[in-house]
């Protein structure tokens, strides 16, 4: 999960989602990005531990940089889930 650790309801986000990967008996990779150099830090991370796939936490930050979230998706080749659909149409 690519989590911004600037936004007030990350916390809630993370609990969410930890409790629904133990659930499924899969491993959750917290990465963390509060701006546009640390996304791109936190994707080549991903690429380099041929991470399976990445969940975008919901936040306005990230909604803003979606342009950049699907470029990174598509060049990396990581499947990706975001919460907006804009996300998806970015990446056209």
């Amino acid at each position: 999960m690519l989590a911004n650790p600037n936004f007030g309801d990350v916390n809630s986000q993370l609990k969410d989602i930890e409790g629904a990967a133990k659930s499924l008996g899969l491993e959750l990779l917290v990465l963390r990005a509060s701006t546009e150099r640390e996304i791109d830090a936190a994707f080549n991370q991903l690429a380099q531990q041929r991470i399976g796939a990445v969940l975008i936490g919901s936040d306005p930050f990230f909604t803003i940089r979606r342009g950049q979230l699907a470029a990174l998706t598509l060049r990396h080749g990581i499947p990706a889930m975001f919460d907006f659909r804009e996300y998806a149409e970015a990446g056209d």
